[in-house]
């Protein structure tokens, strides 16, 4: 009887439930596929930048940069793409440092949550507290300002 009052409720209630504390996205957010989800998110963004450059899709432009001329701290993150899409790590690393730091940031990740779950270490649980000592602004603040500033004097006019 529960599963036919729960059908009966309206959209936006089912909606709210699922966006709840242990709803449906919680429960994703949670769950032990989310580095494969990741990886797999990476790597078909990869293919697909490949494919539009192939088929001479127009891809995202940055709106900062057409209108001031100074470029954003994301720019060349689709430039970096194509190159990991290559396997040309270098290029990554000279088209957007920051995007280089992610990717490689989260490939790591899901290779140390893998590595748990199959091996039963702690790699995830010691990253945690690695990073319950440091606050994400003081981490991030200087890299994206950095890479800004990379940017600023790297990327051609």
């Amino acid at each position: 009887m529960a599963e036919a009052n729960e059908s009966s409720s309206p959209p936006a209630e089912r909606f709210d439930a699922r966006q709840a504390p242990g709803g449906l996205f919680s429960r994703l957010y949670q769950s032990k596929w989310q580095p494969f989800f990741l990886i797999v998110g990476l790597g078909s963004a990869a293919i697909f930048v490949r494919v539009a450059l192939q088929f001479q899709v127009p891809l995202p432009f940055c709106m900062l940069r057409r209108f001031t001329g100074v470029p954003c701290p994301a720019c060349g993150s689709t430039r970096s793409l194509l190159a990991w899409a290559h396997f040309e790590p270098l290029q990554a690393l000279r088209l957007n440092p920051l995007f280089f730091l992610i990717t490689i940031s989260v490939a790591g990740w899901a290779m140390a949550t893998l590595t748990d779950r199959w091996l039963g270490t702690r790699w995830v649980e010691r990253m945690e507290l690695t990073r319950e000592r440091w606050t994400t602004a003081r981490i991030l603040i200087p890299f994206i300002v950095a890479n800004w500033l990379y940017l600023c004097l790297t990327l051609p006019k």
